[in-house]
């Protein structure tokens, strides 16, 4: 996976996006993925997807990520 080769290259965390993610594809849900990364990395990890408020973030937090990225929700606030 991509995540696998940023963190062999030298990364020190990695951003998961996933499906739900604006104008990202993908075919797994943001805790799914958040899932299948924590099995092999314990590093730092922002989750990104279908997180647009304080209570997903906390969910994401809940659910292992360091933090939750919430992008699309601040669009209108330019």
């Amino acid at each position: 996976t991509f995540a696998r080769k940023a963190i062999e290259k030298g990364a020190d965390g990695l951003i998961a996006v996933a499906a739900g993610a604006g104008g990202h594809a993908g075919t797994l849900s943001p805790f799914a993925l958040l899932h299948e990364i924590r099995e092999w990395f314990d590093g730092p990890l922002l989750l990104s997807g279908a997180i647009a408020s304080g209570d997903a973030v906390l969910a994401a937090q809940a659910a292992g990520a360091d933090l939750g990225y919430i992008g699309s929700a601040f669009i209108a606030t330019l």
